[in-house]
């Protein structure tokens, strides 16, 4: 079901460019969290997946926010 909203978001003409900036955000963001984990701690527990959760869903708030900003400026 996500993969298809995601590709139905992408479809949408207004919707590519916040779509595709929260993605690329929220994918740099777990790669960034899990590299620091394994690093860090030595893996991944479930309380480093719920902070990486909280931490890209941020991101992926923060990048839309940026695109609407510069969109409407």
């Amino acid at each position: 079901a996500g993969l298809i909203a995601l590709v139905l978001a992408l479809s949408h003409a207004p919707w590519r460019v916040p779509v595709a900036a929260g993605l690329l955000m929220s994918l740099l963001g777990a790669w960034w969290c899990a590299r620091w984990f394994r690093r860090r701690l030595g893996g991944v527990t479930g309380d480093t997946l719920g902070a990486a959760q909280q931490l890209t869903e941020v991101l992926l708030l923060l990048s839309w926010a940026a695109v609407w900003q510069a969109a409407t400026q």
